[in-house]
């Protein structure tokens, strides 16, 4: 395990080795001789995802260290229309400002689902400042429910962050045997997330069901009614769509998006956005988009009110720019485009 200096406000520096590790030790005593064995001790506070114990759980401030190595999460085994929401490593416990939770891997750290364990893997629902850092999230050993995927951010959850992650979708088949699907499926989900910062991640392969590149709804980050968020320095390959700022739920909202310095290769579409007023889209590369349609940048359909779209690259897309107005009010009002670079693209505008 590193060294981690902790801020005076930090409560404790704890730890899990799937190796060494013992669920029994309690928290006060739980330390780098002395780690938990299973993550799913150190967000809940116990190894029932039915019984959490929030006393005996990381508290804010906590930094968890886990050590490398693959670790086969519990969660909710109940599998109905809620499924998508229920994040199998929830944090039984919120942080505070200055004072995160934050989970750390050490080397190459493997989450997977047990079986029967369906919905998110990792993240935060109805939590605050949760951070997860240095994991490796492959949806094939895990199980999705629909309209979701792996990662989630979601019902209110703010100020929380994913950094250096790896984040896998499924390839048409799950580990388990459970039915894929394909609509809305994200591997970065947020909904009514916000001030969330997505950065430094590789996120790749959100495919079809039958293992073709998916559609604009099969997404590495797929957003509904999120304000400020920040998704930079991340790398996207093999899906559907990158970045798609999609929908709004009335009377929420969806303002203020940041999405800079990100590398896309090999999807059917780059980032598009249908409902995000004020977003600004910056300096991202954007390359080889896939099939007839593959696009670089698409604006539109939805309001994109006042956005802004600068220093972005787009080569190789059949088409570099879709501007798209439904005819509604609003529509692509005061919408910006300056110093895009477009090459080898069929249509620079579509």
């Amino acid at each position: 395990f590193p060294s981690h200096d902790k801020s005076p406000l930090a409560t404790k520096t704890l730890y899990v080795d799937s190796v060494i590790g013992n669920d029994a030790t309690t928290y006060a005593n739980c330390s780098k001789t002395n780690p938990w064995r299973s993550i799913d001790r150190a967000v809940w506070g116990s190894t029932s995802y039915a019984s959490q114990n929030a006393s005996q759980a990381a508290q804010a401030g906590d930094v968890v260290f886990v050590a490398s190595g693959t670790y086969w999460a519990n969660g909710s085994t109940t599998l109905d229309s809620e499924s998508k929401w229920r994040v199998a490593l929830n944090p039984v416990n919120s942080g505070t400002q200055n004072n995160e939770i934050c989970f750390v891997g050490v080397g190459n750290v493997y989450i997977r689902l047990n079986a029967n364990i369906r919905g998110p893997m990792i993240d935060a629902f109805n939590r605050n400042y949760i951070i997860w850092k240095n994991f490796i999230i492959d949806d094939y050993y895990g199980g999705s429910a629909s309209d979701f995927g792996p990662v989630a951010f979601a019902a209110n959850s703010n100020f929380c962050q994913l950094l250096n992650c790896e984040v896998i979708g499924h390839a048409g088949s799950y580990y388990h045997g459970y039915a894929t699907f394909e609509g809305n499926y994200r591997l970065v989900g947020l909904e009514d997330a916000h001030d969330c910062l997505i950065k430094n991640n590789r996120i790749r392969q959100a495919r079809n069901t039958d293992n073709t590149v998916g559609t604009q709804s099969c997404g590495r980050i797929l957003t509904y009614d999120c304000n400020r968020n920040i998704y930079e320095n991340n790398t996207f390959d093999d899906c559907g769509v990158a970045i798609f700022v999609k929908g709004v739920h009335a009377p929420k909202t969806q303002v203020n998006t940041i999405i800079r310095n990100n590398y896309i290769d090999n999807c059917r579409y780059g980032i598009r956005v249908i409902s995000g007023d004020d977003t600004s889209i910056y300096q991202n590369i954007i390359t080889n988009a896939q099939g007839a349609d593959g696009t670089g940048i698409w604006i539109g359909f939805g309001d994109a009110l006042r956005s802004k779209w600068i220093n972005n690259t787009i080569v190789n897309c059949p088409r570099g720019i879709v501007l798209q107005d439904d005819g509604l009010a609003g529509g692509l009002s005061q919408v910006e485009l300056h110093n895009n670079l477009i090459s080898d693209c069929d249509y620079a505008i579509y």
